[in-house]
């Protein structure tokens, strides 16, 4: 199954579980999609409009729904790359009128394409390693630090309020982070997003052997995520 249909088929069963389509109306998005996704096709034959898809997105991934009004809002909220709200990642590219967005270091939250758009611009494609975001300045720094250590692995959890990485070199463990655990999924969803998992998955675990880029070139690693009471669990083991 290709990626673009595994988004589909999820999509999907999220929509009828929610009860906001019915599985007629699925397949007849699914005969007219032609070359679009699922998503956009659904609004195109009136199965569902943007703002039922928005709430749905944000109530199943338990993410905030931003408005226009709040969109405009935003406009103080700037991340490192000065940007008000920036769409992450390719999950959101096929969806249609919604995206995800960070429109602040540390926050993540769902708003529709066409607010977005009248109010930052066109998002544009997706990016291979999202350096120009806060988040991505972030662990960008911290993999080539990890990586000129020779680390064996980094773990990141929360601690209560906290949010701490640790990496381990040998038998010596290391704490390498340590900030407030709303700063926590916007790491790890630039961490996930680098290794090709889904940003957004954060309740049931994922993993994935790639290579990671750091200042001296691919790093292979093993990424792999778990979902705990208080949060999510990343360990990044380098091979």
């Amino acid at each position: 199954m290709t990626t673009d249909a595994a988004v589909d088929d999820g999509l999907a069963r999220v929509l009828l579980r929610a009860g906001v389509v019915a599985l007629a109306q699925v397949d007849l998005a699914r005969e007219r999609a032609d070359a679009l996704p699922l998503a956009a096709s659904l609004i195109s034959v009136g199965a569902v409009s943007d703002d039922v898809l928005a709430r749905v997105l944000g109530t199943h991934h338990e993410l905030p729904v931003l408005d226009r009004a709040q969109l405009d809002d935003l406009t103080a909220l700037v991340d490192a790359s000065g940007s008000a709200a920036v769409p992450v990642e390719a999950w959101h590219q096929g969806l249609g009128g919604v995206v995800a967005v960070t429109p602040a270091p540390g926050v993540v939250a769902i708003a529709r394409l066409r607010d977005l758009q009248a109010t930052v611009g066109s998002p544009g494609e997706p990016r291979a390693a999202s350096a120009d975001t806060a988040a991505g300045a972030t662990i960008s720094a911290l993999l080539d630090r990890v990586v000129a250590l020779r680390a064996d692995d980094v773990v990141s959890e929360s601690v209560g309020d906290r949010a701490r990485m640790r990496l381990r070199i040998g038998e010596v463990v290391e704490e390498l982070l340590d900030v407030p655990a709303a700063i926590l999924p916007a790491l790890s969803a630039e961490l996930k997003h680098r290794a090709g998992l889904d940003p957004l998955v954060r309740h049931r675990p994922q993993d994935a052997l790639v290579p990671l880029q750091a200042s001296i070139g691919p790093v292979l690693a093993h990424v792999a995520t778990t979902p705990t009471p208080a949060g999510e669990r990343v360990v990044v083991r380098f091979v």
